[in-house]
């Protein structure tokens, strides 16, 4: 599932600010795309619900996360996480790859946790 949303995404990143800012459907695939990859990020996280920067910056207190991902994901969050529907278009699109793999990077990170 990681991969379809991640696709989504990336379709974005292969049109230029005035292609993705006009045309409404990519725009909202591209969201769908966003929000399924942060859905992603939670599941891997085994997140319970509660404030989501506590549980990004509990990865970096625990050695999970290195503290430039913490950072990093603390801002996605704030700037697109929260409510994606309502980032300014130019914001999201000039974040879309930054968004792909700061949540890639996160997830791997979780995982190699598990295993160790």
């Amino acid at each position: 599932m990681f991969w379809d949303y991640y696709r989504m995404v990336e379709e974005g990143t292969k049109v230029s600010l005035e292609d993705f800012t006009s045309n409404s459907d990519l725009k909202n695939k591209v969201k769908d795309g966003v929000k399924g990859l942060f859905q992603c990020f939670l599941k891997e996280a085994s997140w319970q619900g509660g404030n989501v920067e506590d549980l990004i910056w509990s990865f970096g207190k625990q050695g999970i996360f290195p503290p430039y991902l913490v950072q990093e994901l603390e801002d996605l969050y704030n700037l697109v996480f929260k409510d994606v529907d309502k980032t300014d278009d130019r914001l999201l699109y000039g974040m879309l790859v930054r968004i792909m793999e700061d949540i890639e990077e996160a997830i791997n990170y979780i995982r190699e946790r598990k295993r160790s």
